[in-house]
């Protein structure tokens, strides 16, 4: 299952539409940044006060282009907004800047396609509600505001992007904690891994190859004991493995649903959870269960992914991905070598041949018409 593959950590999409998250770098497993460059800040800075505009208001869509093998925006309509010349591109933040790649460094656009904070980067993340943005100069990370100045300094070897509750996981001389925005350790590098904080104010940790639960003092809420583990679900259950079987448990560490699958996924928006049932993995199939752990659809397909609140989920189908409906329809049929989850705009990013797009819940490929 392919995002429970990437569960074992292995943490990184290599530098396409989107960035990755604590190992925001799109170039390594973990994460790095160095050197003030503020002379390379003070000019992104001129830049961004010539460059920055409003927002459009306009939803911006990044696509590839076959012919000259760049990423543009076009509209949703397949409008082209800004010609493709990026080699990476994310979708635009909340605060209307989107990460792009340009001559192998990151830097910032507006919605008009200018440079508000200029390519100088080795490794970026999207900026996050609050104004901050991990990124990676040389083999050393810190965070810059939307002006493009050093809010923290370059100093972790990894670096996530901020919670929430303010807080970000970073990592420096081989182990990880957390910092809050004036770059001050809230809890001390003692994790082997650390991973964001969930809703429910739970974070996901390992020590000595085993993973527990954290709350935000640091303190173990669920004690390391699993070989690996999920992030909380917004029910309030976290997938876990023990020995060679998944099963879920809630805030306290208790087992809701005893470990007895040979794989597994998160609880989707509709209250279903994708496992395979069996004895072995060529005879397993898959099937969708709830919260209590019954069979609520017994699958098809030969890999499943939790529910969007579209209603719809990724499907394998003859080593292609499609999507279905909770009926276990085929909506969307599969042709997609990679496929995630619909987003809250009602649009789902695939690989199709050669490039990166996003599709609509019709399954029309959003690019120029």
């Amino acid at each position: 299952m392919k995002r429970l593959l990437s569960l074992i950590l292995a943490l990184i999409m290599m530098l396409t539409l989107s960035a990755c998250g604590k190992n925001g770098d799109n170039n390594s497993s973990n994460n790095n940044s160095s050197n003030n460059n503020s002379s390379n800040n003070n000019s992104s800075n001129n830049s961004a006060e010539e460059t920055k505009k409003e927002k459009t208001g306009e939803l911006l869509v990044p696509y590839y282009d076959e012919e000259t093998q760049k990423y543009g925006y076009c509209t949703i309509e397949g409008e082209i907004k800004i010609e493709p010349q990026f080699g990476a591109a994310n979708t635009f933040a909340e605060n209307g800047l989107a990460m792009v790649r340009t001559k192998m460094k990151y830097g910032y656009i507006n919605e008009q396609g200018g440079f508000v904070i200029e390519p100088q980067f080795y490794a970026a993340n999207d900026f996050a509600e609050n104004g901050l943005a991990p990124i990676r100069h040389y083999n050393k990370w810190g965070y810059i505001n939307e002006k493009g100045d050093f809010v923290i300094e370059l100093q972790f070897d990894a670096a996530g992007s901020f919670g929430e509750n303010g807080l970000a996981n970073v990592e420096i001389d081989g182990k990880e904690g957390y910092i809050n925005e004036d770059g001050d350790w809230v809890i001390e590098p003692q994790f082997d891994y650390a991973y964001s904080f969930a809703e429910n104010g739970l974070a996901l940790v390992q020590v000595n190859y085993k993973w527990g639960y954290i709350d935000e003092q640091g303190d173990f809420v669920v004690e390391p004991q699993f070989l690996r583990a999920n992030d909380f679900s917004e029910n309030g259950l976290a997938l876990v493995q023990v020995d060679d079987k998944w099963g879920y448990i809630d805030e306290q560490g208790d087992f809701v649903v005893e470990p007895q699958f040979l794989l597994a996924s998160d609880f989707g928006k509709n209250g279903l959870a994708p496992v395979m049932i069996g004895d072995d993995f060529d005879t397993g199939t898959w099937s969708y269960i709830d919260e209590k752990g019954q069979v609520i659809i017994e699958s098809q397909f030969e890999d499943l992914e939790p529910f969007s609140s579209n209603g719809l989920a990724e499907a394998k189908i003859k080593m292609k991905f499609g999507y279905i409906n909770e009926n276990d329809q085929v909506v969307i049929e599969p042709k997609f070598s990679y496929a995630e989850s619909f987003n809250e705009n009602g649009l789902a990013k695939v690989k199709f041949e050669d490039g990166y797009y996003y599709i609509n819940e019709k399954g029309e490929i959003i690019r120029p018409k």
